[in-house]
């Protein structure tokens, strides 16, 4: 699958790495290890022209995307689940 993104971070120890970029680094993150929150960092396109109201499949994409990771994603673990810290 190829993703459009702006740039590319490198995520702490413990954070989970969802999209690794050819280049090294990662355009998409999650953090539960750094943090006692969950961070989701990403360089993804949708999320940097959310609210540009130029790309209308951006909001479409993340209402739905957003939803998913935060019910599991690739897990099946909440996000949202304070009694667990296994990330995705």
């Amino acid at each position: 699958m190829t993703w459009h993104y702006h740039g590319t971070f490198r995520p702490p120890p413990g954070a989970v790495t969802l999209i690794s970029a050819t280049a090294g680094g990662a355009a998409l993150y999650i953090d539960q290890a750094s943090t006692p929150g969950t961070l989701v960092v990403a360089a993804l396109d949708p999320m940097s022209h959310y609210g540009s109201y130029f790309m209308p499949a951006t909001e479409r994409f993340l209402d739905a995307f957003l939803p998913w990771l935060a019910e599991g994603g690739l897990s099946g673990n909440s996000l949202t689940d304070s009694n667990s810290k296994e990330t995705p």
